[in-house]
């Protein structure tokens, strides 16, 4: 049952039975709002079109805050919003060739209202005068390219790191290569998604190969080189270890690999040695402290 007070929706669910149930619930008049219960304060799933499944202990009960946009908890994170109708990339050659092949079709398209619904990209708030992919650098791990797009505004000119890869419909993909995608393409009978490929394993796997391996991938701008610390010899990825992404809009991206490491990745390109992995390296080589993994 619901209660009203003051511009507060308060929503029980009580279950009188002594054994666990289940219940799926007609909330979307709620659509958008967001479930906090009072008890503990915990942040539940928001509430979508869909009917809203909850399950309950034996005589358990739940009494929630149905929390408009503007009184969210800072700890939550909404989910990105929807694009538009996608437009369709068609892929004949590799992976890197079928972007650049589609280069108009992105940066006039595709790239400008995908940045202006990303929290990572800084100078949404200035009109986008003019975005162009400055660098596209395929990935030994295949349908996956490492992107560098530059933008004009009032402010002037920046470079932004965007990993794209392919969530094709024919394999298993974290919900989140959806939420993330840009693009759909097609390659002979296939189909899927153009999306961040950050929010696909195989690019964190292939950061941690690439570490134990030292590896360099030369590119027409120079080289990638991976340099690892002395922990990374201590360090074992097994294929199939669990992969677990934090936040998928924040102002740099993360991803936890198992219980090894941290894969982080700075969005925003600038030239020089970025200060925090300067500082890592500083203190694990001067304090003795841990250091993440670069």
């Amino acid at each position: 049952y619901l209660r009203e007070y003051d511009g507060t929706t308060i929503l029980c669910v009580a279950n009188l039975a002594r054994t666990p149930q289940a219940v799926e619930l007609d909330l979307s008049e709620f659509n958008g709002r967001i479930p906090i219960e009072l008890d503990g304060g915990s942040v539940f799933p928001p509430i979508g079109q869909l009917t809203y499944l909850l399950t309950l202990a034996p005589y358990g009960f739940y009494w929630f805050n149905l929390a408009e946009e503007t009184a969210w908890p800072s700890l939550h994170t909404p989910a990105p919003e929807p694009m538009p109708e996608y437009q369709t990339i068609v892929f004949r050659k590799n992976f890197a060739d079928g972007l650049l092949a589609a280069h108009g079709v992105l940066e006039r398209e595709v790239l400008p209202p995908y940045l202006a619904k990303r929290r990572w990209f800084a100078q949404k708030d200035q009109p986008l005068n003019a975005v162009r992919i400055a660098l596209c650098t395929s990935q030994p791990q295949g349908e996956m390219a490492l992107v560098e797009i530059e933008t004009d505004t009032q402010a002037g000119t920046a470079r932004w790191l965007l990993p794209l890869g392919i969530a094709w419909e024919d394999r298993p993909t974290p919900a989140l290569a959806g939420q993330l995608a840009l693009a759909r393409v097609r390659q002979g009978p296939r189909v899927g998604l153009l999306t961040d490929a950050f929010a696909l394993p195989a690019l964190a796997r292939g950061v941690m190969s690439g570490l134990a391996q030292d590896r360099v991938v030369d590119t027409d701008a120079g080289a990638i080189r991976f340099e690892p610390t002395s922990r990374m010899r201590d360090i074992v990825v097994p294929p199939d270890i669990e992969l677990n992404w934090l936040s998928a809009e924040q102002s740099n991206s993360s991803v936890i690999v198992g219980d090894s490491a941290m894969v982080k990745m700075f969005l925003r390109v600038s030239s020089g040695q970025h200060p925090e992995a300067e500082m890592g390296r500083y203190l694990e080589h001067y304090v003795g402290r841990p250091s993440p993994l670069y």
